[in-house]
């Protein structure tokens, strides 16, 4: 015979004293994250490189999309750009600007908690979202894996925008009286500013929010002016960005057509796999707690519906971030499953609140500990690192761990054709062989490449301010302080750019005088994509005026 469950602590609301506990562990573990001052990567040292020239070329004054290719928005590098201004060093400005980002969240969060939640759950809610956004890891229900735990900045604008939805997906929870006021004022304030974070940052996720307050707004309100203020909110909003950055929507719009054009498209069967990889954390954190809403009777058709279309619609979000194995969104349905059942009365809600308040644990708890781990590892991680000899100050703070047995020297002989490839290989890495000059590099040999940039830059004489790397990553201008130049700060082939859909070669290569070609390099098939669209146009107006081990340099004809 099940007991009856104590809801007294359910009920007990999120107030002020939820408020100073959820900042306190959040002051420590942003305290853990910053406090090495440097920045370990651990996997994706490319996507590093993506945000530290992405943020460098935001604080000299360009704009991705109308001045840089890119289908992410102007708010997926704003805080890096802002982070950077503040510390002077592009790698010590990624945590510092996940903290920023966690900071922004947590007061949304925070409002829902205080406006909605009980505080078990505010504080469950407060803490897992921003320290979800915080952490630098690639987390999701892959964390169970033991290969999930990364340090990394890559994707961490899907984390943000997942968030966001998560968030938003609590408007239909019924405020608390006391805060019913509050709530009616400043709901859709609340929903033009998250819309607004989402949408700039990856365009999928801003139109997921404005549908999800749309839902509420048409369905679950009984007026409409909540979503009237929302509707002109957001076009305020646009207009204002617009008004500030002349330009900026239409080419975002250019940005993401291009990308959508490019990106090969997802077949029903692809969608069936994804779904199934993730049934069991769907069953189990948005399922359950629904059949225990059903059984309880606390919610009525339209809550369900709207439920429904929340796990339907983050699930199609997720085909479009299948690297981190993401579905943080439906953890709304337990939220709001919790605080209804725990003010629902009759005998059914016994088993059903165990069934939904384990639910949400066990939500919470696969992004709250990942999150957790991985600023512990960085920590930890950072005691055992060094430097990166031969970088400029502005990536001081970058680390690598060190791979036991990695020897440089060699891999210097390999490129250098000094001894066998085989030979040098066998020695400088683990067993797989082949040719080094196509052959995908770890983190340390890719490293090492940019370290070796300075005696190819030599070679570009009097154009030695005016440089770009074609290669996947693009860090050129910020590696090297000049002015960036250039339409790209990333070249990935069949998804920024593509034989169907890219720049114009004007525009993709503008400014540029000297091109440094990397012989070594993380992905062959982004150069070779680069080669295969632009490859007549490089031949005409660049001309081969040297080479290094490990770069061969492009001059500009008119500039030699």
């Amino acid at each position: 015979m099940w007991s009856k469950p104590n809801t007294a602590w359910f009920r007990r609301n999120f107030d002020y004293t939820g408020v100073l506990i959820s900042a306190a562990f959040l002051i420590a573990a942003a305290f853990l994250y910053v406090r090495p001052g440097v920045f370990v990567v651990s996997k994706w040292l490319d996507d590093t490189l993506l945000y530290t020239e992405s943020g460098y070329r935001l604080a000299h004054g360009q704009v991705p999309g109308i001045h840089f290719s890119s289908s992410l928005g102007v708010f997926a590098f704003l805080p890096h750009a802002i982070a950077y201004r503040l510390t002077g060093d592009l790698v010590q400005a990624i945590p510092v600007s996940s903290v920023m980002l966690a900071a922004i969240v947590f007061a949304i969060a925070v409002y829902f908690a205080l406006t909605r939640l009980g505080v078990i759950v505010g504080v469950g809610v407060t803490l897992t979202t921003s320290l979800l956004v915080m952490a630098p890891v690639l987390i999701g229900f892959g964390f169970w894996e033991l290969e999930g735990v990364q340090t990394t900045i890559a994707m961490s604008y899907n984390r943000l925008g997942f968030v966001l939805v998560l968030l938003i997906a609590l408007l239909p929870i019924k405020p608390k009286p006391q805060w019913r006021a509050v709530a009616d004022r400043f709901d859709a304030v609340l929903a033009v500013v998250v819309f607004a974070m989402a949408y700039y940052t990856k365009m999928p996720f801003g139109i997921a929010v404005a549908c999800l307050v749309a839902f509420w707004g048409l369905l679950l309100q009984s007026d409409r002016r909540q979503l009237m203020v929302f509707v002109i909110g957001a076009a305020l909003a646009m207009a204002a960005v617009e008004l500030v950055l002349p330009g900026l929507n239409l080419a975002y719009l250019k940005d993401m057509a291009i990308s959508l054009a490019v990106v090969p498209s997802h077949s029903l069967k692809d969608y069936v796999y994804l779904f199934t990889a993730i049934l069991r954390e769907v069953l189990i954190i948005a399922g359950l707690p629904l059949m225990a809403v059903l059984a309880v009777g606390s919610a009525n058709f339209r809550h369900i519906a709207f439920y429904i279309c929340l796990i339907g619609g983050s699930a199609v979000l997720l085909v479009h971030s299948t690297q981190g194995n993401y579905l943080v969104a439906p953890l709304a349905v337990p939220i709001a499953a919790v605080t209804l059942i725990s003010g629902a009365e009759g005998e059914r809600r016994r088993l059903a609140m165990w069934v939904a308040a384990a639910a949400l644990t066990y939500g919470l708890l696969t992004y709250m500990v990942p999150s957790l781990l991985a600023i512990r590892r960085h920590t930890a991680d950072a005691a055992r690192t060094t430097p990166i000899a031969g970088l400029p100050q502005a990536y001081a703070s970058l680390r690598i761990r060190t791979k036991e047995g990695l020897d440089f020297a060699k891999m210097d002989d390999a490129v250098g054709n000094r001894i066998s490839p085989a030979e040098a290989f066998a020695a400088a890495r683990w067993p797989t062989l082949g040719d080094p000059f196509s052959q995908a590099l770890s983190l340390n040999e890719y490293a090492h490449t940019l370290v070796k940039l300075v005696a190819a830059r030599n070679l570009c004489g009097k154009a030695a301010d005016r440089t770009a790397i074609l290669d996947y990553a693009n860090p050129s201008s910020s590696l090297f302080g000049h002015p960036p130049v250039s339409g790209y700060t990333y070249a990935h082939f069949n998804l920024s750019f593509g034989l169907t859909a890219h720049w114009d070669p004007e525009r993709m290569f503008w400014g540029v005088d000297c091109l440094l070609e990397p012989k070594m390099l993380l992905n062959p098939d982004q150069k070779a994509g680069l080669w295969r669209i632009y490859g007549p146009y490089l031949t005409e107006m660049f001309q081969l005026t040297g080479e290094t081990d490990y770069w061969r340099v492009l001059v500009r004809r008119d500039k030699l």
